[in-house]
C-alpha cells in the first residue's frame, strides 16, 4: 500500500461538523420526496417529523437531548479495498517500504477503530436541561483496542494512553521515552512513568480553567463562536427529506464548498487568536463543488450522519475512485451511560507544577 495522508479525511470531518451544525438554523428545504417506501408503513414517530427536510434534521437533533444519555460513536465505513484506493491517490510517490508498512497499519488500525463519546446527567434529568451535572467519557479505539480514554466526573478529568501500544503502531522504538523518563526522576515529574505505563492521570479541571484564564482564554468564546458560525451559515445548507420506511427516515444535507469555506474563515477571523494566522489563508483554489452528508432519523431522533470524504478530491482523482466510497460516519444511541471514576489514579497538581516550571526547578536529576 501507498503512502497515506491524512489531511483530506480531516478536512472531510471539520466540514461535516459545520455542516450538520449549520444545518439547524439553514432556511432553506426542499420538499419531501412523494410516498414511504415500497410496502413499509410508518411509525407514529417517525410521522411526527415535520414534513420538509430541514424542520425534520432539526427536530431529530435536538431529539437526542431529551434523554438522559447519549452516545455518539465515530466510525469509518469503507473496506480494505477502498483503504488501499485512498493510499493510491494520496501517495506521493515514495518507495519508502518501511514507510508504506507503517501507514499501512495504521490505516488497518483506524479502519477497525471508533471514537466514541458518551454523556450522561448525573441525576437522570434530560441533557437539554442538565446544565453542568453531567458525566462523560471519551474512547479512542483501534482495531487492536483502546488507545485514548478519558473520563469527567463531579469537576475532576481523568486521561490515560496505552502508549506502549502507540508506539508499536507508529514504528516508535521504547527507547525514544528514555529523556521522558529521565524527567520522571524529579519528584514533581513523577507521574510522567504512570503516563507512560498507561495508567490513569487525574486532573482538577478547577484548577484547568484558573489556569486557562491566567493564560489570556476567554470565558464563553466556544459557544459565541459556535453561535456565530451557525449565523454564518444560515442559508448555505439545503436539507432534503427522503424516504420513510418503518421507522427509519434519510435526510440528505448539501452545501457549496466555497461558500462554506469562505463563510467559516470570515468568522474564525473575527477571532483574535485566529484572526492573525488566517490573515493569509487563500480561498480561491477552494473548488466551486456542493457536498452532500446523509443522515438517518429513527423514530424522530437522529441516529447516523455519513459523509463519503471521496468527493472531497479532485477530479483527477474521481476515475481512480469511483466504485469505491470512503464514509465517516456518526452513529447515536440513547440507551443508558454509566461514567465510573477509576480504581486508581495518579494526581497531577498541575498549578504547583507550572509554577515549579517557571521558577526552574522542574530540570531532570542528575
Amino acid at each position: 500500500m501507498l503512502s497515506i495522508r491524512t489531511r483530506v479525511p480531516l478536512v472531510a470531518l471539520a466540514a461535516a461538523a459545520a455542516l450538520t451544525t449549520a444545518a439547524c438554523g439553514s432556511t432553506k428545504a426542499k420538499a419531501p420526496s412523494s410516498g414511504n417506501g415500497a410496502g413499509a408503513s410508518t411509525s407514529a414517530a417517525a410521522a411526527s417529523l415535520p414534513a420538509d427536510g430541514e424542520a425534520a434534521f432539526a427536530t431529530a437533533l435536538a431529539a437526542l437531548g431529551s434523554g438522559s444519555s447519549v452516545t455518539a460513536k465515530l466510525s469509518i465505513g469503507a473496506s480494505t479495498s477502498d483503504l488501499a484506493v485512498l493510499g493510491e491517490v494520496t501517495s506521493d510517490g515514495s518507495d519508502d517500504s518501511s514507510s508504506n508498512s507503517a501507514d499501512e497499519k495504521l490505516g488497518l488500525e483506524a479502519l477497525g477503530g471508533n471514537i466514541t463519546f458518551a454523556v450522561t446527567s448525573t441525576d437522570g434529568s434530560p441533557l437539554d436541561k442538565a446544565g453542568t451535572k453531567t458525566s462523560s467519557d471519551v474512547t479512542v479505539n483501534g482495531a487492536s483496542g483502546t488507545l485514548f480514554e478519558t473520563k469527567t466526573i463531579a469537576g475532576v478529568l481523568y486521561v490515560r494512553a496505552a502508549v506502549p501500544k502507540i508506539l508499536s503502531l507508529s514504528g516508535t522504538p521504547s527507547s525514544a521515552l528514555a529523556p521522558a523518563h529521565k524527567l520522571a526522576q524529579n519528584p514533581k515529574l513523577a507521574f510522567i512513568d504512570n503516563a507512560l505505563a498507561g495508567d490513569w492521570l487525574k486532573l482538577d479541571l478547577g484548577a484547568l480553567s484558573g489556569l486557562a484564564r491566567q493564560g489570556g482564554a476567554t470565558p464563553g468564546l466556544a459557544g459565541d463562536l459556535g453561535a456565530k458560525v451557525i449565523a454564518a451559515l444560515r442559508g448555505d445548507v439545503t436539507v432534503e427529506r427522503g424516504a420513510t420506511n418503518g421507522d427509519e427516515t434519510d435526510l440528505t444535507l448539501s452545501a457549496p464548498v466555497k461558500k462554506v469555506a469562505t463563510d467559516l474563515v470570515g468568522v474564525a477571523r473575527t477571532v483574535p487568536q485566529l484572526g492573525a494566522a488566517l490573515s493569509q489563508v487563500d480561498l480561491s483554489k477552494v473548488p466551486e463543488r456542493t457536498v452532500k452528508i446523509d443522515a438517518k432519523v429513527k423514530g424522530s431522533s437522529l441516529s447516523q450522519i455519513s459523509i463519503d470524504i471521496f468527493q472531497f478530491f479532485p477530479a483527477k482523482d474521481q476515475p481512480t475512485l469511483s466504485g469505491h466510497h470512503f464514509p465517516i460516519q456518526l452513529d447515536f444511541s440513547q440507551a443508558p451511560v454509566t461514567v465510573t471514576a477509576p480504581a486508581t489514579s495518579t494526581p497531577v497538581d498541575l498549578p504547583s507544577l507550572i509554577g515549579a516550571a517557571l521558577s526552574g526547578g522542574l530540570k531532570p536529576t542528575a
